[in-house]
């Protein structure tokens, strides 16, 4: 029941934006490091899009995806 979590998820984007642009005016040196963390965000999810959005995927994927023994992703 992902709905649940849409109220609070648009709450939290506004809260990040908020956040790097603070940190940005306060450090403006900081800019390039939330950069290198903004595409690093971007790429892990790019790589559980399929998983979190239900879209088809080998079974195989799942397991790269399974960084730790204690998650169960399927």
């Amino acid at each position: 029941f992902i709905y649940h979590y849409f109220p609070s998820f648009i709450f939290s984007v506004f809260m990040i934006g908020y956040t790097i642009n603070t940190l940005i005016n306060w450090k403006p040196g900081l800019k390039k490091i939330i950069n290198v963390y903004m595409a690093v965000v971007i790429f892990i999810f790019c790589l559980f899009y399929p998983l979190i959005s239900g879209v088809p995927f080998s079974y195989e994927w799942t397991h790269k995806l399974n960084w730790f023994k204690s998650w169960t992703l399927i």
